[in-house]
């Protein structure tokens, strides 16, 4: 029962056995440290791509405003090479008349741990302006040191829209004000969104009818007929052109007429109908 003794060639033979299962083993380890290796290279790839060509900006201030890091995206939209802008400071390219609101703005992100919104100018390199949005969030950038990230969203487009707007809607204040002409936008189902100054010739209160029937005035005989005028455009798109009786305030008939429109919306739907009237008593 004298366990039996390995001889000296049978020792080597496993020892050179199990060197061999640990060297598979140590290059099954290898083989999967460099797949799991290639796919974080790949993910970080992706990342910096994700990260470089967002739509928007992305860019890291330091506590005292200056750059310390940008994609390509908000280096492009700043109009500076990425490498020229770090460190520099930020409120370099603010528009001046957007100082105050900018320091105000960086001063807030940094005391609070809470997303703030701001639209500043910005004066590009080649000193063209542009208008931005900023969705900014203070970070501790490695336990310590205070950070703001910042979304950076060209509204250039935007601004020119509502500013065109702006402009149109004092034109068109400057022409109802001043026209004698009576001037009412009506919603389809005919209450009334606005009417011009004028009004005031001929009823008390005008600003008191904002929210009523447009039909409430008209003669009880001319009401059939003016609301199928009216439904009809509303319909069809077709203005109309019509005669018919006011009853005033004061019991009193004023003879109107008045030609009306429909106004589309961007996406070709009805939305709104002007109508334009005279008194032709």
């Amino acid at each position: 029962n004298t366990p039996k003794t390995k001889l000296p060639s049978q020792i080597g033979e496993d020892t050179l056995h199990r060197m061999q299962v640990q060297q598979i083993e140590l290059e099954l380890q290898n083989e999967e440290l460099r797949r799991a290796q290639a796919i974080i290279e790949e993910s970080r790839e992706r990342y910096v791509d994700f990260y470089d060509f967002a739509p928007v900006g992305y860019i890291t201030l330091s506590s005292d405003g200056k750059f310390e890091e940008i994609n390509l995206t908000g280096a492009t939209l700043i109009g500076e090479e990425r490498n020229k802008l770090l460190h520099k400071s930020f409120v370099n390219f603010v528009a001046p008349e957007d100082l105050d609101r900018w320091r105000q703005y960086f001063s807030q992100v940094l005391q609070h741990d809470q997303k703030f919104t701001c639209e500043i100018a910005l004066l590009r390199n080649d000193g063209t302006r542009m208008h931005v949005q900023l969705d900014s969030l203070r970070l501790l950038k490695e336990g310590e040191v205070t950070v703001m990230r910042t979304a950076l969203t060209d509204i250039t487009e935007r601004k020119r829209a509502e500013e065109a707007m702006r402009d149109q809607e004092e034109f068109f204040q400057m022409i109802t004000e001043n026209i004698e002409d009576f001037i009412a936008v009506l919603d389809l189902d005919g209450k009334l969104l606005y009417i011009s100054p004028s009004y005031g010739k001929i009823f008390s209160n005008p600003e008191n009818m904002i929210g009523n029937d447009c039909f409430a005035s008209v003669h009880p005989e001319d009401l059939d007929r003016v609301r199928k005028l009216f439904n009809k455009t509303v319909q069809s798109g077709t203005g109309f052109k019509a005669e018919y009786r006011f009853v005033l305030t004061d019991g009193s008939i004023c003879h109107m007429e008045s030609r009306g429109g429909l106004i589309r919306n961007s996406r070709s739907q009805a939305s709104r109908v002007v109508v334009i009237s005279r008194d032709i008593t």
